[in-house]
């Protein structure tokens, strides 16, 4: 199985953001999440390929975050968990950031090589032009 990612930040303009990941990992069918989100026995774990991301530099490509051996059937989930998420805007100044990555829905059946794309995005928390959200904004089965 392989994880990629993508951002989408185009309501972020300027902003250089850097993602320092601590996992990844898909959830078998079947099984319930967590009300805090935590990572529980079925998970099955993918082996990071980088320990960080400057999404701001990626543009409209994507990078291959993730890989590993699943055992083949169906998932319901994919999480990226990040250790620290840091970004500063155009003036050097660092912003704020609230993360909100969380696992996300996307049933899939895994046989094989099978390739999954995650989109991150930033927007502007409503209020506060100094605090960025930053979250997943889809998740797409490549093949």
């Amino acid at each position: 199985m392989e994880l990629f990612v993508r951002a989408e930040l185009d309501e972020a303009p300027g902003i250089g953001l850097r993602l320092v990941l601590m996992d990844a990992q898909v959830q078998p069918a079947g099984h319930e999440l967590e009300p805090d989100h935590s990572v529980t026995d079925e998970w099955q774990a993918l082996s990071l390929l980088v320990d960080e991301i400057a999404l701001d530099e990626l543009g409209e490509s994507s990078v291959l975050l993730a890989s590993g051996v699943v055992e083949p059937g169906l998932y319901e989930r994919v999480f990226v968990r990040a250790r620290s998420i840091d970004a500063v805007g155009a003036d050097g100044i660092m912003i704020a950031v609230e993360n909100l990555l969380e696992p996300i829905a996307l049933p899939f059946r895994a046989r094989g090589r099978s390739s999954l794309e995650l989109v991150l995005t930033a927007v502007p928390k409503v209020g506060s032009q100094r605090v960025l959200l930053v979250a997943a904004k889809e998740t797409r089965v490549l093949r």
